[in-house]
């Protein structure tokens, strides 16, 4: 299938635009409601923390979780999530031994992999979330996980906003016709605002705008340090940089920014980048795994995101017929650690 021209993209968003300007209206009657609404914005017993972003996917919500939940002094530790595209609504407390993570959520359950000994509660309805994490584990410090957008219903002590240094807002409109659920100039209410994957784009400028949007924000940069991949499904077994340098790479991923992972495996060396892309949150099948070997035909090896890796490691889906490896990941503080350190522990 042929894949549409720039230009179709482009009229084909401008078209969406109305749509925009609906979701705009319906933004500001909800926060309009709230304001006149006699009900009280509700607050938990306990210090919230929220992470967040203003663009659709792809910001690296998930791993500077697992870095702020590392980084705080205080270990009563639960993390708030509602768990998108998941096959049930149901509130659920994660356990990587009972759950699967189409029921789980593929975020939650790596989050609940990576923290160990950390309560991960799945609801839409964070508040009572919350009060599950409080009463059932003595939870002292709540994370809320993509928690931006519902500051107007929850309170919270800290709020953090990512920022995608490689595309931050798109064409600057909202959804549908752009990548914002919000204007930039939501970017006001956060105290600590984030750029990640600064790596990746020279963020001078982005740094500018973002400090015109809030003057008074805590401004950190981050990026992503990989680890050498380990076999999918024996984590022991790791790749040498050797065994990567020269080969030929299928890099599989069904992620918000497959471009920023491809960029990390390039750096490795290999004599070919072969892209193999799922949309974001998918979750494979058999026929899915039929057509990544078709696709990766002409690879030596399959290096994968941890979070596709959790769904690919299914006793029901069949192995891949080139030998796959996931990509470890962590994030790494490039400048303003100690800042937000103290922040987070204030």
């Amino acid at each position: 299938m042929k894949k549409p021209s720039g230009h179709f993209t482009k009229a084909l968003l401008f078209l969406l635009v109305p749509f925009s300007l609906l979701y705009y209206a319906g933004l500001k009657m909800r926060a309009l409601f709230f304001a006149l609404s006699p009900a009280k914005k509700k607050k938990l017993p306990v210090r919230v923390i929220s992470v967040g972003n203003l663009a659709l996917g792809g910001t690296g919500k998930t791993p500077h979780v697992i870095f702020l939940a590392g980084a705080l002094k205080e270990k009563n530790i639960a993390v708030l999530t509602r768990g998108y595209g998941r096959k049930s609504s149901a509130k659920m407390i994660s356990s990587r031994e009972k759950m699967d993570p189409e029921i789980l959520g593929d975020e939650p359950f790596f989050l609940a992999s990576e923290l160990a000994g950390i309560p991960v509660i799945v609801s839409k309805d964070r508040y009572s979330a919350g009060l599950s994490a409080v009463e059932k584990y003595a939870a002292k410090t709540l994370i809320l996980d993509d928690g931006f957008q519902r500051r107007v219903t929850l309170a919270r002590d800290l709020d953090i906003v990512l920022v995608d240094s490689i595309n931050p807002f798109g064409n600057g409109r909202l959804f549908p016709s752009g990548i914002l659920r919000e204007p930039k100039s939501a970017l006001s209410a956060a105290e600590v605002i984030i750029l990640t994957k600064c790596d990746a784009a020279e963020t001078t400028e982005l740094e500018a705008e973002v400090r015109r949007l809030n003057p008074g924000a805590l401004i950190v940069k981050s990026r992503y340090a990989p680890d050498l991949p380990v076999n999918i499904r024996d984590n022991s077994q790791k790749l040498r940089l050797e065994e990567i340098s020269g080969k030929r790479v299928a890099a599989l991923s069904g992620v918000g920014s497959p471009e920023y992972f491809e960029k990390i495996l390039a750096g490795f060396g290999p004599k070919q980048l072969v892209p193999v892309r799922f949309l974001d949150h998918h979750y494979y099948s058999s026929a899915d795994i039929s057509k990544i070997d078709r696709l990766a035909s002409s690879c030596d090896l399959i290096i994968t995101t941890e979070k596709d890796a959790v769904k690919l490691v299914n006793k029901l889906l069949p192995e891949t017929k080139l030998p796959a490896y996931v990509l470890p990941v962590r994030v790494k503080i490039v400048s303003g650690e100690a800042e937000l350190l103290a922040r987070l522990n204030g």
